[in-house]
C-alpha cells in the first residue's frame, strides 16, 4: 500500500505524464514492480497511460477527489458559523456530514460545552440506514424509489441496537416520513443511549448535499419535536442552504 501512494505522488509530482522507467529510477522499484502498481492505480481511476506515447499520468479519479475536497473545504467554511451558533444554542454536539457512497462522512464536528457530551472523529464514517443524517440523504435521493432498491442490494440492514430499521419496508416507511417532516432522527437506532437529530443542506439546484445535525444522551434530546432543538437545527440548514444558493419553493 504504501508503495502505491509513492507512485502516486510521483506521478503529482511530475506535472506531466513520465515514462515508467523514470518512474523507477526516482522511486528505486524495479520496473515490473512499478507496473503492477501502476495497473492498479489505472483500475481505479487514480493514473492513466497515454495511448501514443506509452507514459503515465495522474488520473481522472484524483481530479474528482481534489474537486470534491475543495467543495467540502469551502462547505465547511460557509457552514462553520451556524456549527458553533447552533451547538451553544442547544447545548449540544453539532455535526456537518456529507454522503460518501453508501456511507456518510462527517466533515466537521463542533463539540458540547457540556462535561458528558457527544464526540465523533471527524473524518469517520457511518451508514445512512440507521444514522439521522444519513437516512436524509437516501429520503431525498432524485430517483427515490430506484435509489433505495440500488442501496438495500448493496447493503445489509444490520442491526446497530434493537431501535436499529432491519427490514426494507420499515427503512422506506421512515424515509417517506422523513420526506414529509423534513428532517430526520436516530432515535438509539445507531448507538444506544444516543439521539440525533438533522436537517437536509440543499445546493442550487435543490439538491441534498450535506446534514446539519445534533447529537445527545437520551435523557436531554427526549423530546425530538420540541422546538428548542428541532427547529435550531432546521433554521441552521437552511441558512447554509440558501448561501449555497438554495430558494424554496
Amino acid at each position: 500500500m504504501e508503495r502505491t501512494f509513492d507512485v502516486l505522488e510521483a506521478l503529482a509530482a511530475a506535472r506531466q505524464p513520465v515514462p515508467i522507467s523514470e518512474l523507477s529510477q526516482r522511486l528505486g522499484l524495479h520496473i515490473s514492480t512499478v507496473h503492477r502498481l501502476l495497473a492498479t492505480l489505472i483500475e481505479r481511476g487514480y493514473a492513466r497511460q497515454d495511448s501514443v506515447t506509452g507514459r503515465y499520468g495522474i488520473g481522472p479519479r484524483l481530479v474528482e477527489l481534489a474537486g470534491g475536497l475543495s467543495e467540502q473545504v469551502d462547505l465547511r467554511q460557509e457552514t462553520r458559523p451556524f456549527l458553533e451558533q447552533l451547538a451553544a444554542q442547544v447545548g449540544e454536539t453539532a455535526n456537518l456530514s456529507v454522503r460518501s457512497g453508501n456511507n456518510l462522512v462527517y466533515i466537521d464536528q463542533v463539540q458540547s460545552a457540556r462535561l458528558v457530551r457527544m464526540f465523533t472523529r471527524v473524518g469517520s464514517s457511518a451508514p445512512l440506514y440507521c444514522t439521522g443524517s444519513g437516512k436524509l440523504f437516501l429520503a431525498y435521493s432524485p430517483d427515490f424509489e430506484q435509489e433505495l432498491e440500488r442501496y438495500l442490494s448493496q447493503t445489509t440492514l444490520e442491526p446497530r441496537t434493537p431501535a436499529t430499521f432491519t427490514t426494507p419496508q420499515q427503512l422506506r416507511n421512515e424515509l417517506l416520513q422523513v420526506r414529509q417532516r423534513g428532517y430526520s432522527f436516530d432515535n438509539e437506532e445507531m448507538e444506544e443511549g444516543v439521539v440525533c437529530v438533522a436537517a437536509p443542506v440543499f445546493d442550487g439546484e435543490n439538491q441534498v448535499v450535506a446534514a446539519i445535525s445534533v447529537s445527545g444522551p437520551t435523557g436531554r434530546m427526549s423530546s425530538l419535536d420540541s422546538a428548542r432543538i428541532v427547529e435550531p437545527i432546521r433554521r441552521a440548514a437552511l441558512r447554509v442552504s440558501e448561501a449555497l444558493g438554495y430558494r424554496a419553493g
